[in-house]
């Protein structure tokens, strides 16, 4: 069967899971099904094919069990200097609008997650390419609170946060892009300097074309190994910036 996970956000994105189509998702690749506007994500594994329309914003991939192992952010800590300014190029961070939601747990590193209304990117692309937590707050929480807040507020977070990765911060890996190449006729982009053009998002046969299909931007350095190191950030040592980045 089609799993829809239900979110705050600008659009629909589309849950692809258990072996309805027998079609295997490539390494974590994002399935691309019947999408109406906002962002499009998918877990990796096997995935079958969905359909979906209509407002708000769903998010996909199966959940992690057990608590964060993070650690509790606290007071007194650094903070970033705030919110992308909306016009911000291909290979800068973004920040995915459903960190605004405070019942969002955080993104898998199992995912990707395509978000095509960003309010952080000019081109309105802000990709999550296999990125572990929330951006806004690297070192995650117990379920409950007690580290992570709304970005630009105090408003905590009511959810279990999962710590981010080392290998896969935000800065490197939640950025803005663009849709560089696809089977349909396009527009695409030429990727800067510093990134690549790499295949996300599959469409399986039989499935309308959501436009959404194809390769995106990422940072060069940035592909997934499923097999590569996965080390928790760790509040303590503070070892992935600031507690509060926005």
């Amino acid at each position: 069967m089609s799993a829809f996970f239900w979110s705050r956000g600008v659009g629909l994105s589309v849950a692809l899971l258990a072996a309805c189509s027998g079609k295997s998702a490539d390494r974590g690749d994002a399935v691309a099904g019947s999408v109406s506007g906002g962002t499009a994500s998918s877990s990796a594994g096997t995935a079958s094919a969905g359909t979906a329309s209509g407002g708000g914003a769903a998010t996909a991939g199966a959940a992690h069990g057990g608590e964060a192992t993070g650690g509790e952010a606290t007071g007194g800590e650094a903070t970033g200097s705030g919110e992308p300014s909306g016009d911000a190029a291909p290979g800068e961070p973004c920040l995915p609008d459903d960190e605004r939601d405070p019942s969002f747990s955080g993104f898998q590193l199992t995912e990707t997650n395509i978000e095509t209304a960003s309010e952080s990117c000019a081109s309105r692309f802000c990709v999550a390419n296999h990125f572990q937590g929330r951006v806004s707050c690297p070192y995650g929480q117990k379920d409950g609170g007690g580290g992570c807040t709304l970005p630009g507020s105090k408003e905590p977070v009511t959810a279990q946060v999962r710590p981010q990765v080392q290998e896969r911060q935000a800065s490197r890996v939640v950025t803005c892009s663009c849709h560089c190449a696809g089977d349909g006729a396009g527009p695409y982009c030429t990727c800067p300097d510093t990134m690549e053009c790499a295949p996300l998002v599959l469409q399986l046969p039989g499935l309308p074309d959501n436009g959404l299909s194809g390769s995106y931007c990422i940072l060069k350095g940035t592909k997934y190994d499923p097999a590569g190191a996965t080390t928790a950030c760790d509040a303590a040592a503070v070892d992935c910036g600031a507690a509060h980045p926005y």
